[in-house]
């Protein structure tokens, strides 16, 4: 791994980002895939419900509330279990495109990518019922990885910034 912007061949602050966020969207996807086969899962609280809260408490927020809304319409655990894989992989196929092709729009997703955590992370700081929703360890959890998130962001700028300075 290397923290930058124009790293071929080499894994950035920003393809770890995704892989992360890919990630946390398989956690919640086990659960209800799962369930969706054993019904009587939902009944009592198993390992797997882990996987749920802390899955969902990764995602985005925003991602969080459109994937509520989709189940609210149409109360299909499928629709949310694919609309959650289909974000996943269409941001991992759209990031990979983009950070390895032009060096511009490379930098404009960074950027994109870091002012979205960051209202992420404004919304988490706000205490609004759905943030506290699956209990505080999943969501400070959450915090912490969207944190982590948005500084393996700034470092690929800010290695960016000090790589062209240096030229």
């Amino acid at each position: 791994m290397r923290f930058g912007i124009d790293e071929r061949n080499k894994k950035t602050g920003a393809h770890i980002y995704v892989l992360i966020f890919q990630l946390c969207s398989l956690l919640p996807a086990v659960y209800v895939f799962i369930c969706a086969g054993y019904p009587a899962l939902i009944a009592r609280r198993t390992a797997l419900n882990y996987f749920f809260d802390y899955g969902i408490s990764l995602l985005p927020r925003g991602e969080e509330l459109l994937l509520s809304l989709s189940y609210r319409l149409t109360k299909n655990e499928f629709v949310f279990y694919f609309a959650m894989l289909f974000t996943a992989l269409a941001l991992g196929v759209f990031a990979h495109f983009v950070l390895v092709g032009n060096y511009k729009k490379s930098k404009i997703l960074h950027i994109v990518f870091l002012i979205l955590i960051f209202l992420d992370l404004v919304v988490r700081a706000i205490p609004f019922e759905f943030n506290s929703a699956l209990g505080f360890g999943p969501a400070a959890v959450g915090f912490a990885v969207r944190l982590v998130c948005f500084s393996l962001l700034l470092l690929d700028l800010i290695f960016d910034y000090k790589r062209k300075k240096a030229q």
